[in-house]
């Protein structure tokens, strides 16, 4: 039993991570910490844009780790495509209408969910991530009730609504993700690109902490297709309803500035 616990336990998880490595093409597992002897479940963190697994590295730091929430356990970190920590080419514009990125983030849950000491998984993700990690709930909803122990949603919710009835005037503001996505595709709009960012950066304060994420288009690889469903969108022709079939507990975050996007039940359900 000794040598089955010290040897073969640890050799296992190690070949399902070096075979999950050759299953996915795009999306990147970070290995921050491994406990072998621990019977905790592991906590998974996904980023959104336009930023990479380091906006949680003051959740995972080492003084962090001794925390009662993470004392123990396994700390993942799942990576799209990005500047600052896995710069590789995005998925092609086929690639991405099949929705390579979230049959590659499944793959990844299904393989932790097998590696876990528990059989379960805590998932903590953000905004294009929390969007990967609902799409996973919503698809195999009998194994997300079963083996996900929590999960914690910033930005994104269930639900997605971008209409004008919903929103107003201020449902137009997601046009910049499409028209940033047309500049990365189309190189001759920088000048487009660079008036966006000033407008988000005067309008909403937005503005990148370092150059890559300033004035950058880069990260918006993932929407090519927005641009044709915005006229959809807002007229409401695109809304999800929200899914609530879950039996996990799950904390939502979002500010209620930032409330666009989600629909107002979905966000009273969250809040309430």
């Amino acid at each position: 039993p000794l040598f089955i616990l010290l040897v073969l336990l640890p050799l296992l998880f190690m070949t399902q991570m070096l075979c999950l490595g050759r299953m996915v093409k795009y999306i990147k597992v970070g290995q921050v910490r491994i406990v072998e002897k621990s019977e905790r479940s592991p906590v998974v963190f996904l980023h959104g844009f336009p930023d990479s697994p380091l906006m949680y590295k003051d959740y995972y730091s080492v003084k962090e780790q001794q925390q009662p929430w993470l004392k123990d356990r396994n700390i993942f970190t799942i990576a799209f495509p990005n500047r600052h920590t896995h710069k590789v080419s995005p998925p092609s514009l086929l690639e991405l209408a099949s929705g390579v990125t979230y049959k590659e983030v499944a793959e990844i849950f299904f393989q932790l969910i097998l590696s876990s000491p528990s059989k379960k998984i805590i998932i903590i993700a953000h905004d294009f991530g929390a969007a990967h990690s609902w799409e996973f709930v919503k698809t195999f909803q009998n194994v997300a009730n079963d083996h996900i122990e929590c999960f914690i949603a910033l930005s994104v919710a269930s639900s997605f609504r971008y209409d004008l009835l919903e929103h107003g005037l201020r449902a137009f503001v997601w046009a910049y993700s499409s028209l940033l996505c047309l500049s990365f595709y189309l190189p001759f709009l920088k000048p487009l690109q660079w008036a966006l960012w000033k407008m988000l950066e005067i309008g909403g304060g937005y503005k990148g902490s370092s150059p890559p994420n300033q004035y950058d288009a880069w990260h918006y690889w993932y929407a090519p297709f927005n641009i044709f469903r915005l006229p959809f969108d807002l007229i409401g022709a695109t809304f999800v309803k929200e899914y609530t079939s879950y039996t996990f507990p799950v904390l939502f975050i979002r500010s209620m500035q930032d409330r666009i996007a989600v629909s107002r039940l979905c966000f009273s359900m969250s809040i309430g």
